[in-house]
């Protein structure tokens, strides 16, 4: 099923390259955070990470958390486990929320220790798709297409 396989793959990359073209991507970069508040870790996406990969195949610059902001023992090449505390300290233009639709974003839009965010200064924030906590075809398709729909020219 290898040339299958292929097939899927080429027409997902063509997907995403049409998509890219009906977007206009803001300036700035963007980050995606995975909000879960005070009290908990919020893994923040790195450069190198599937949803990064994805959103930079669309155009998006991705933030690069800093990795000394783990908080896990192990360092990982895809997340960034940061304290709450953190997260004022992000730059990005553009916000991204792992796992949640652009009502469920709002949660870290409205967060008063988060007011001076960039991306909340902007009014940038969107949820990254319920399903984006994983990245296989049926959530990366809704990724593409919440993207198409927030930032369609």
């Amino acid at each position: 099923m290898e040339e299958e396989a292929k097939k899927a793959v080429a027409d997902f990359d063509k997907y995403v390259e049409e998509a890219a073209a009906k977007i206009d991507v803001p300036d700035g970069a963007a980050n995606i955070v995975s909000f879960n508040g005070p009290g908990d870790s919020n893994p923040i996406a790195r450069a190198g990470s599937a949803q990064a990969l994805l959103l930079t195949s669309l155009g998006f610059t991705i933030e690069d958390p800093n990795v000394e902001w783990h908080t896990q023992p192990q360092v990982r090449e895809d997340f960034v486990w940061a304290a709450y505390e953190n997260l004022t300290e992000l730059t990005a233009e553009t916000t991204f929320i792992l796992s949640k639709d652009d009502d469920g974003a709002q949660a870290f839009a409205t967060d008063p220790v988060l007011a001076n965010v960039p991306s909340v200064k902007a009014g940038q924030v969107y949820g990254l798709g319920k399903n984006s906590f994983r990245v296989d075809k049926y959530s990366a398709t809704e990724i593409v297409d919440a993207v198409v729909a927030n930032f369609a020219k």
